[in-house]
């Protein structure tokens, strides 16, 4: 009697295991990655890059909203096409779809999806065939999405397990963005508290001590600690 069905469940099990594994350590080397990066830009860059090698697409983007929601704005991007900075409507293509949503989404046929931008397939004379994108959401809040272009091998397309895999990067991508912009924003009011004490002892210090003897009214100016507008 053959051993092969056991074998394979084995070797199937045993490669589930190992892609559980590399997942949750490519998960903590990019929370590390955006903890110790002070260039928010650069270490999107690098994210996108470890997520597209580990799907094993030809291609990733990583889109951000504006403060206004209505663009996506493309703040890093790997492989086939260089789209770095391409401004979207945040309503328009698949990815804007998927962020509108709040939705992943497996497209194994671009051509066939209404939603589909095809304006950077024609500049570029790349062929996108196949994407996968997720949103990037924390707590509700929406703040972008990832794509993937193109599946590598095989019969090309993207899987289910593949968007499983991509959710869970695009919220742990999530969290450390909103992370660092906060943390982005707590340092520009400590440097704007730091400039008005400075504007403060400067102003204090142009100012008489005592009135003098001819003065026929004295006065107080206090320095203002903050500002309005």
């Amino acid at each position: 009697m053959s051993n092969a069905p056991a074998l394979n469940i084995r070797d199937a099990a045993a490669e589930d295991a190992r892609r559980f594994q590399a997942n949750l350590e490519l998960l903590a080397e990019m929370s590390q990655d955006f903890a110790a990066s002070r260039d928010l830009d650069a270490a999107l860059l690098k994210a996108v890059g470890h997520i597209t090698d580990s799907v094993n697409a030809e291609g990733g983007a990583l889109f951000l909203l504006d403060e206004q929601g209505e663009n996506l704005r493309c703040h890093a991007c790997v492989g086939a096409t260089e789209i770095t900075g391409l401004v979207i409507a945040a309503d328009k293509g698949i990815v804007g779809r998927s962020v509108q949503n709040n939705l992943g989404e497996i497209v194994r046929d671009v051509s066939k999806d209404p939603n589909f931008f095809g304006g950077v397939d024609e500049k570029t004379g790349y062929t996108t065939k196949s994407i996968l994108c997720a949103p990037l959401t924390v707590k509700g809040e929406r703040i972008g999405a990832i794509e993937l272009i193109n599946k590598r091998g095989g019969d090309g397309l993207f899987s289910p397990d593949d968007l499983h895999f991509l959710e869970a990067l695009a919220a742990s991508a999530a969290l450390a963005i909103l992370n660092a912009r906060q943390a982005d924003a707590l340092l520009e009011q400590e440097r704007i508290k730091r400039e008005l004490e400075l504007a403060r002892e400067i102003q204090s210090s142009l100012l008489p001590r005592q009135p003098g003897d001819d003065a026929p009214i004295g006065g107080v100016n206090q320095p203002a600690r903050e500002v309005s507008g």
